[in-house]
């Protein structure tokens, strides 16, 4: 039998980046609940009538409410997907909690300040939040943790993004904690464009990095530097390729790097991966591949930006 799963927010990631297309594999929330085979979308929410009307039509979805405490007044759903945008976390997530939801699926970041987001973290311990930084369910981006393992230490990590760092910026973040290893302190940060500030900082581990915004087109892309390779994320995740060193070459007498290796992506999937390991969360008890703590630490990270551009 399905899970039964409530849709809280309508817009873009939640359904209408499936509009005009066949939601195959599905760019939403929507489109991936209403194809996935262990969910049924009973009810959506949004404030805004014009998107809570059109996702209910896309998706043939009757119960259709303008706000989630309707919603969760009516219906008592398996899983809440927290599809608002990221200024309204706290209040559908304390609705869903209340009404006895088995699992929370939340957009990214989980909230813009470290206190909301140690609120939501306390209030959610006792059932698990898989957070949706959407790389994370690549299949290609899984293989990358075992990979850096052969390059030796880490000498510097360079993402370039656009959107806002709180934004799309969020997704590099996650990816430098999963890939890399815990931030340790912000040096440097360029607040021309306070939303989107180019910051500097060092990690735990040893190695210095940047996240570069761009403001002429649009790009997402990650480049780690190691003592023994080079590996490189580019056109927003969907090409990963990475040189190892070989033999020392007579000339520089130091080791060079060999020949460009793919790492087959499986973005396009990725809502599909998360609602799998969604499931199998729910069927056996276990932790998501990406939890609250991840989201916890992202938040973090942006609270020590606000904190220094003040």
């Amino acid at each position: 039998m399905p899970y039964r799963a409530a849709l809280i927010g309508c817009g873009n990631m939640g359904s209408r980046y499936d509009d005009h297309r066949v939601a195959d594999p599905p760019y939403s929330h929507a489109g991936a609940l209403t194809l996935h085979p262990d969910f049924e979308l009973i009810a959506i929410a949004d404030p805004n009538e014009k998107n809570l009307s059109d996702c209910g039509q896309r998706w043939g979805i009757d119960n259709c409410y303008t706000s989630h405490d309707a919603l969760f007044a009516s219906h008592q759903p398996d899983i809440a997907i927290i599809a608002t945008p990221s200024q309204i976390r706290l209040a559908p997530i304390t609705v869903a909690i209340r009404a006895g939801v088995k699992a929370i699926i939340c957009e990214k970041p989980l909230a813009l300040t470290l206190e909301e987001a140690t609120k939501i973290q306390t209030l959610i311990k006792d059932i698990p939040c898989v957070m949706n930084f959407s790389r994370r369910w690549d299949s290609g981006a899984q293989q990358v943790p075992q990979i850096l393992q052969s390059m030796g230490a880490l000498q510097s990590a360079r993402g370039v993004y656009v959107n806002g760092i709180a934004n799309n910026a969020t997704h590099l973040i996650d990816l430098l904690h999963w890939w890399v290893g815990e931030i340790q302190q912000i040096n440097y940060i360029d607040s021309v464009y306070p939303t989107s500030p180019t910051v500097y900082f060092k990690f735990e581990q040893g190695g210095v990095g940047s996240l570069q915004a761009h403001r002429g087109f649009d790009i997402f892309g990650l480049e780690l530097l190691y003592e023994a390779g080079l590996l490189r994320l580019e056109d927003g995740g969907s090409i990963i390729r990475y040189r190892l060193t070989k033999q020392v070459s007579q000339l520089a007498r130091m080791p060079i790097l060999g020949d460009w290796q793919s790492i087959p992506s499986g973005l396009n999937h990725t809502l599909m991966k998360m609602l799998d390991n969604t499931a199998q969360v729910l069927r056996q008890n276990t932790q998501p591949l990406c939890d609250i703590t991840d989201g916890v630490r992202v938040t973090q990270f942006l609270q020590h930006i606000q904190d220094m551009t003040r």
